[in-house]
């Protein structure tokens, strides 16, 4: 027989072997629903041994966390950085490429859909309670999404003005020393 159990940043197993009068407590003090698989076959694996039978021969696995707690934050450090390169373009003179703009500015807006479909599904306080790392890690990806979407549309906007035919200026003279004036 066994039980679970968990609260946020903690979490125990309970295994009873009636035939040989054991019991097995497993317990860690870190918590997510990305780590139930592995701290349960941890705890199976265990209570295998302590009723005489043979040691697993797989090891638990926590790839899903890993996976998922890596990705969210390497998605966030490459937005980071695409902000930074973002803040230097609009620094230096030089035309507008559409297709990265968009292309950016699509890519820097993924994570807040995904956080607020997570949010819509389960609500802020189950996020950080039950995925606290993972939770973080898509804060900060959206952040820099966020970062990342402002400068890139701020981008086009001062590249468009850039590439106008009177260079973005409103009623100044134009080349021949007249002014040029937009309706």
């Amino acid at each position: 027989m066994w039980h679970t159990g968990a609260t946020p940043g903690y979490s125990a197993v309970l295994f009873l072997l009636p035939e040989s009068n054991l019991a097995l407590v497993l317990q860690q003090n870190l918590h997510g629903l990305l780590h139930d698989g592995a701290v349960t076959q941890a705890g199976f694996g265990a209570a295998r041994i302590l009723a005489g039978g043979t040691a697993p021969t797989d090891a638990p696995s926590a790839a899903v966390y890993h996976a998922t707690i890596w990705g969210l934050t390497v998605l966030a450090l490459g937005l980071l950085l695409q902000a930074f390169h973002s803040v230097r373009l609009l620094r230096r003179p030089a035309p507008l490429r559409t297709t990265p703009t968009a292309l950016w500015s699509l890519a820097g807006t993924l994570p807040a859909v995904l956080l607020t479909t997570a949010l819509a599904l389960v609500g802020p306080r189950a996020l950080w309670m039950w995925t606290p790392d993972a939770f973080a890690a898509l804060c900060g990806a959206t952040v820099a999404g966020a970062a990342v979407t402002a400068l890139r549309v701020a981008l086009a906007c001062t590249r468009g003005q850039r590439n106008a035919p009177d260079g973005g200026r409103r009623g100044e003279p134009g080349p021949a020393g007249g002014a040029h004036h937009r309706p």
